[in-house]
């Protein structure tokens, strides 16, 4: 509690010696760094499915995909769908650093997780990058979004809990197959999660092949549930990953 204090005066303080600035259109803003203005004009993603935040057209509890081949985590959630600004915030966070776009953009996800009346879970854990991607990159733009999710909901984040086993290319401008291919045991969970309820937060859901892998490798290792929380669904994407390895199946 203290450290979450702390953290809170340390964040007033930040905001008094520098106002925050949207950083959308570059006005002035009071509270954080997105003004009221371009705020409303986000692509919120008010109708999606349930359990993979698949933007739809028509009111629907699930996408047809999720009806009939559900993915291993129980459900999903997404506040915008992937386009303009959205996606443009993003990049420049993954690609440029801009760091306050992804705490922007985590407040906004911590308030649309809040709104739902639902229990919180117990650990989030931002997608882990290989040492070597991150070694070059110097931060991991899901943990960048993580901590303010942190902050609002006040749920602890495991950085070392899971590790990326191998190198991958990047998942960008691969086919389906080809990141299933990519992912395959990826993941490698290094700590104890029996009886845990688990978020996996990352920046963008497009197949889902990332965030299947890792939810299993977390299920295999005993969490009791795995939810996805991802800035932004990609339109039209739907998902793409191997089925459930049934009892007694070996995966290839």
């Amino acid at each position: 509690m203290r450290r979450q204090y702390l953290t809170e005066r340390l964040d007033c303080l930040s905001k008094w010696l520098l106002p925050p600035t949207c950083v959308v259109c570059g006005g002035n803003s009071k509270h954080r760094d997105l003004c009221h203005d371009c705020a409303l004009a986000l692509p919120w993603n008010d109708s999606c499915c349930a359990r993979c935040a698949l933007p739809l057209a028509v009111t629907a509890a699930y996408c047809g995909k999720c009806a009939t081949r559900p993915p291993p985590w129980s459900q999903a959630k997404s506040p915008f769908v992937y386009d303009f600004p959205v996606d443009s915030l993003l990049r420049q966070l993954k690609f440029s650093r801009r760091l306050p776009n992804g705490r922007v953009l985590g407040e906004l996800t911590a308030e649309w997780v809040a709104s739902f009346d639902e229990s919180k879970p117990d650990l989030l854990i931002p997608v882990p990058l290989h040492w070597r991607r991150q070694l070059g990159r110097q931060f991991n733009q899901a943990t960048e979004i993580a901590r303010p999710i942190q902050r609002r909901l006040n749920i602890p984040i495991s950085e070392r809990l899971c590790k990326r086993s191998h190198y991958t290319p990047q998942q960008s401008g691969l086919s389906a197959g080809a990141r299933k291919r990519n992912l395959r045991n990826a993941f490698v969970v290094r700590g104890d999660v029996s009886n845990t309820h688990i978020a996996i937060i990352d920046d963008i859901m497009t197949t889902g092949s990332t965030l299947a892998e890792l939810s299993k490798a977390l299920l295999r290792a005993g969490a009791e549930q795995v939810d996805v929380w991802t800035v932004a669904r990609v339109t039209g994407a739907g998902l793409s990953y191997p089925p459930p390895v049934r009892e007694g199946d070996k995966e290839t």
